[in-house]
């Protein structure tokens, strides 16, 4: 009784520390670029990931593309063969507003005939909507060389620093649109 009280005292004294990583983070800046990769290196950081994309809408392409990206080096090349397992977890992100997340891409039946990059480069990838006032603005991939399951918990951090992350978007927006004009 006492180890698992104090496992559960464990988890959220991690939890809240993760919450503190983030939102700190996002308070430091309205600038989306800087907001975008601090945002990923923080949290690549607490939850072990190899790599983070951030993917949203590119109004200067007029398509969805990476914007952002830390632990992975982005080239035309590397993009495009990311973009159709990025714009088949979006569309099912965007549609449903909630995180997608893949423990082994190769075994994964929902991406059946989908063009997948690498083992050694992604085996494991997680999908976070980044959305505020119900609205996915971008999505944050989150992307492991190894398999990774998430828990229940996890699932529900990310969901959470994905709003903290969306908020911060929608002002860093809302901040360059007040600046044009």
């Amino acid at each position: 009784m006492v180890k698992e009280s104090t496992r559960e005292l464990e988890q959220r004294n991690e939890e809240i520390s993760i919450h503190y990583s983030v939102v700190s983070t996002l308070n430091q800046s309205l600038d989306l670029e800087k907001t975008f990769s601090e945002s990923l290196k923080t949290l690549i950081g607490v939850m072990k990931a190899d790599a983070g994309v951030i993917w949203m809408l590119d109004n200067r392409r007029r398509r969805f593309a990476i914007v952002a990206s830390s632990g992975v080096e982005i080239n035309p090349e590397r993009e495009q063969k990311y973009s159709e397992l990025f714009e088949f977890i979006g569309d099912k992100i965007i549609t449903g507003g909630q995180m997608w997340s893949s423990e082994n891409l190769t075994v994964d039946e929902r991406i059946e005939g989908i063009t997948l990059p690498s083992e050694e480069e992604c085996l494991a990838i997680v999908g976070i909507p980044l959305k505020s006032k119900d609205k996915v603005l971008a999505i944050m991939y989150l992307l492991y060389k190894n398999i990774r399951a998430l828990t229940s918990r996890e699932e529900d951090l990310f969901l959470s620093i994905g709003s903290h992350i969306g908020i911060a978007i929608e002002n860093s927006l809302l901040f360059a649109k007040l600046l044009r004009h």
